[in-house]
């Protein structure tokens, strides 16, 4: 059995940012090689925006930008890939229980 043998790194720089109080913004880039026989690269840059519109409702914008070498494609703008989350959130407390 020959088991492939590879190097490769993983960088990840998260930031976040509290733009007001109600709203805060969080990003993050992440990078990954993988060297060897399989030489993968992606590169993935989050971000994510979050808003308090009052006390029972939120809402969040994912924005994923990621670039991929491992994608099988002839052309490449199919290596780049972009993906967006719009979501709402209920919350409720009972302090009364």
């Amino acid at each position: 059995i020959k088991i492939p043998f590879s190097i490769g790194n993983i960088f990840v720089f998260p930031s976040n940012i509290s733009i007001s109080k109600p709203i805060s913004l969080i990003n993050s880039l992440n990078s990954l090689s993988v060297n060897n026989c399989f030489n993968i690269y992606a590169f993935c840059l989050e971000n994510t925006l979050s808003f308090a519109i009052n006390r029972f409702l939120s809402t969040q914008i994912n924005v994923n930008l990621r670039y991929d070498t491992s994608v099988p494609s002839d052309i490449k703008w199919h290596k780049l890939q972009l993906k967006e989350i719009l979501s709402f959130g209920f919350a409720y407390s009972f302090k009364n229980l």
